[in-house]
């Protein structure tokens, strides 16, 4: 498997980060190989794991039946982790064989609090991803979602 470093840097966002704070990251995040079928998270779990996809197919099925496919090395979900409800909005199931970068929450969260440029380029990043992978849903269906860091 690619480095881990490699895996984040690929992704919108972790790009810009510095080369130390990847370094951060890579000490609290493992890579995993996960099987066609395997489901990483359901809709309406504990948000516990960030997840970066390296290679692999994985669906994104949203609660109201509207869905998305992750397929370039780089994406991401699992923001829901800095959510005061910390749910995730999404089961994830991964279609083909797949390696994916996972982020554990409370170490997540650790490195935001303690790198506050980060954590604006994150949820500036997030922004941008979110209107591009999720362009149906409104503001409006995100207003019980609290972000916090």
């Amino acid at each position: 498997m690619e480095s881990a470093i490699n895996i984040l840097k690929k992704s919108e966002l972790f790009s810009n980060l510095a080369e130390n704070d990847l370094a951060e990251l890579r000490e609290v995040m493992e890579t995993r190989t996960v099987q066609a079928g395997e489901t990483l998270t359901s809709l309406g779990d504990t948000a516990t794991f960030f997840f970066v996809l390296h290679t692999g197919t994985i669906l994104v099925a949203l609660q109201d039946g509207k869905s998305i496919v992750m397929k370039n090395s780089g994406d991401f979900i699992g923001l829901e982790l800095l959510s005061s409800k910390g749910i995730y909005t999404a089961t994830l199931t991964a279609l083909t064989p797949c390696e994916i970068a996972v982020i554990p929450r409370d170490a997540f969260l650790a490195f935001i609090q303690e790198n506050s440029p980060a954590a604006e380029m994150f949820m500036q990043s997030w922004d941008r991803h979110h209107s591009l992978m999720y362009p149906f849903i409104t503001e409006q269906n995100l207003t019980d979602k609290d972000y916090h860091y």
